[in-house]
């Protein structure tokens, strides 16, 4: 009986002896003060860290943004200057008619060099007295090779056949005709002559008389695929040069030579399909795809010196922006650059005017975005018609009827503009990466 008693007590006081210990303090009154503050500490320098860390990245983005900024203004400013006052990054090169005929087929460039048969011109202004007393002519033409353009010849007996097409109708003797060919007048070796030759293609074809195009009916040397005009107007690269043509000299002096049988050059200024094909370049085929981003700029001065001029391409490139101007590789280049110009009709701007853009034009502290309703308002006035080719007026050339100044209003419309900077994430993630 005892027993059962002391059982039934142990029983009932045991949860209160549970409790009476959890409330009794485990360790010493002193050591948990101490660990508290170790805690705290602890936790201040984790917080100060993280802070730290923080911080660094929002700078890190801030001068990523920045560079973005410069980057893009500075592209823009190329673009403007090019514009105003075209310059030859590479010389103009060009080969007499009756010399490319010897050859019997299309030589790399450097190799005509070595036989000391090209016609170097240095600067736009000797390209320009040149075409004034001799007769030149832009070849373009779709490659029949991977490596070569014309692994067959097939392209060289066309270009002669075509060549003596326009000796005839221009009343000119072979050795009086000289030709602008991209295999032959390009650096094919040294890639960085390359690409300045390949930015400077709108000047070239600025100062050609006739724009011809090489596209008769034959077999690709390597994908055995059929090459004729329309795969040539496929041609990214075709596209870029027929609208370096177009931003000088409309249609009017270009032609076609498609049939090797009838020998005639065909006028394409009753092809209107061609201009917009033409500016849609992005949508073109390239063998390397990174040659759209390659690209880019040259597409940037060709706009800039449509909107200046407001012509037909510049109509035509409004109804079809986003195709010709892709935002996964433009981004907010084109309106900045559209920002950059009075929203009237633009005055031409000397050679003086030119070089004090570069010393006032868009700087550092000019912004990326402008405001949405300060842009220029595009309306098109008929592009101008000459009497000859040797009258058409060379890139960024002036107009007494034109006369005062783009160029302060270029500076002010750039200066006006919202320091707010539009750059994608993954943008910021390329020049952060550059960074660390």
């Amino acid at each position: 009986m005892h027993v059962r008693a002391t059982s039934l007590e142990q029983a009932c006081f045991a949860p209160l002896q549970f409790l009476l210990a959890l409330t009794e303090p485990a360790e010493p009154e002193p050591l948990r003060d101490v660990m508290t503050i170790l805690l705290f500490v602890v936790g201040g320098i984790a917080a100060v860290g993280c802070s730290y860390k923080v911080l660094a990245f929002y700078r890190a983005s801030v001068r990523a943004a920045r560079q973005l900024r410069d980057e893009k203004l500075q592209r823009v400013e190329r673009a403007v200057t090019f514009m105003l006052e075209p310059n030859l990054q590479y010389p103009m090169c060009l080969i007499r008619f009756d010399e490319l005929r010897a050859h019997g087929a299309l030589l790399p460039h450097e190799t005509v060099i070595d036989r000391q048969q090209l016609r170097f011109l240095q600067s736009h202004g000797h390209a320009r007295e040149f075409a004034q007393d001799h007769h030149i002519t832009f070849i373009s033409h779709q490659w029949l090779g991977w490596r070569t353009p014309d692994p067959n010849g097939i392209h060289h007996a066309a270009i002669c056949e075509a060549m003596e097409e326009v000796c005839r109708t221009r009343g000119l003797e072979e050795s009086e005709l000289f030709l602008w060919v991209d295999y032959v007048s390009v650096p094919q070796q040294n890639c960085i002559l390359q690409r300045h030759a390949i930015d400077t293609l709108a000047v070239y074809a600025s100062c050609a008389h006739d724009f011809v195009i090489i596209s008769p009916t034959c077999m690709h040397a390597d994908s055995g695929l059929p090459c004729d005009t329309d795969t040539y107007m496929r041609r990214g690269w075709c596209r870029l040069e027929q609208w370096a043509k177009l931003s000088s000299g409309g249609l009017d002096q270009m032609f076609a030579y498609c049939d090797q049988r009838s020998h005639q050059l065909t006028p394409m200024r009753n092809q209107p399909r061609w201009c917009e094909d033409a500016v849609r370049i992005f949508e073109g085929e390239f063998t390397v795809g990174s040659d759209r981003d390659a690209l880019v700029d040259t597409v940037l001065q060709l706009w800039a010196a449509a909107v200046r001029e407001q012509d037909d391409i510049c109509k035509l490139v409004q109804l079809h922006k986003h195709e010709v101007f892709p935002s996964a590789h433009f981004g907010d280049l084109v309106d900045l650059l559209e920002s950059s110009f009075p929203q009237e009709k633009h005055a031409a701007v000397g050679e003086g005017e030119a070089a004090a853009y570069r010393r006032s034009g868009p700087k550092l502290d000019m912004h990326v975005e402008a405001a949405r309703d300060d842009r220029v308002r595009v309306s098109v006035i008929g592009a101008p018609q000459h009497a000859s080719p040797k009258e058409a007026p060379p890139l960024g050339s002036s107009s007494p009827q034109r006369r005062p100044s783009l160029l302060a209003r270029v500076v002010s419309g750039v200066r006006a503009m919202s320091p707010t900077v539009n750059a994608t994430p993954m943008e910021l993630e390329g020049v952060l990466t550059q960074e660390s």
